[in-house]
């Protein structure tokens, strides 16, 4: 069995690894990334695997990036910190979460489901899995935290304000910088990456578009196709480049637009 293990804590991987091993001595690790450019660049020459573990959050993101980027047909145990209850939740898609800090017996019984969603079947083709539905574990991730944000501090010069989320027009990252841009077109630098704010913001009022953009419902003012099956959407205030979404990520935008 050829298992991938993508994990961005060091002691956390190799503790995985250990405990795979230690369930089956026979496993191929084929490989440990931390990443998700590496794992987007490793799957897209690597198709022959039977196992994914991975980590919901990375060092460059979060692993739902992958998915945007490239087709993963191995099925997929995700490693998280999230609460039991959430676990639990997660579960009825079928697809099993291992709750940080990871314990064998847990891994043990999710690689005994995993075998037993295949029948044993160590041969059967990657496509005879049963299809990952992202979109709603994505929109169940979001929709965890429910206290969201109403506000944010803002510092300009001297000067401490705050912008509340109904002024807020789209909040971007250059590098390692996050700006907020408001209705007025005034831009802010803000102390959170666009990971964070996924789960700090209403998924029913925000919209991760790309790895550069989270946009807002109300700031959206153009949809039009464009080329290889995505869109194209114009904001208010104007963007610096066009935002693209993704051939994978339009039939979700699409739901978001459409509730």
């Amino acid at each position: 069995m050829k298992v991938l293990i993508v994990e961005d804590e060091r002691p956390a991987a190799d503790q995985l690894a250990q405990f795979v091993r230690r369930y089956d001595n026979s496993v191929e690790i084929v490989d440990v990334l931390d990443s998700v450019d590496d794992s987007v660049e490793f799957l897209s020459r690597n198709s022959d695997l039977d196992l994914i573990f991975l980590d919901i959050h990375l060092s460059d993101g979060s692993s739902f990036d992958i998915f945007n980027d490239v087709k993963v047909c191995a099925p997929i145990i995700f490693t998280t910190a999230y609460d039991q209850y959430a676990i639990k939740a997660f579960k009825v898609n079928s697809i099993d979460y291992l709750l940080k800090p990871i314990k064998y017996e847990d891994l043990s019984a999710a690689i005994d489901k995993f075998h037993s969603l295949r029948g044993n079947n160590k041969a059967a083709a990657p496509q005879s899995e049963p299809p990952i539905d992202l979109a709603a574990m994505q929109t169940m991730l979001r929709s965890l935290t429910h206290n969201y944000k109403k506000r944010f501090l803002i510092k300009a010069g001297e000067v401490i304000r705050f912008t509340t989320v109904e002024e807020i027009a789209y909040i971007y990252a250059e590098g390692k910088i996050t700006y907020l841009v408001d209705n007025e077109r005034r831009k802010f630098i803000i102390d959170y990456t666009l990971e964070e704010l996924e789960s700090l913001l209403d998924p029913k009022i925000f919209f991760r578009a790309n790895r550069k953009i989270i946009t807002k419902i109300t700031s959206i003012r153009k949809i039009v196709n464009y080329q290889n099956s995505r869109l194209k959407i114009t904001v208010h205030p104007e963007f610096m480049t066009d935002i693209i979404i993704s051939r994978e990520k339009t039939p979700l935008f699409q739901k978001w637009l459409d509730r």
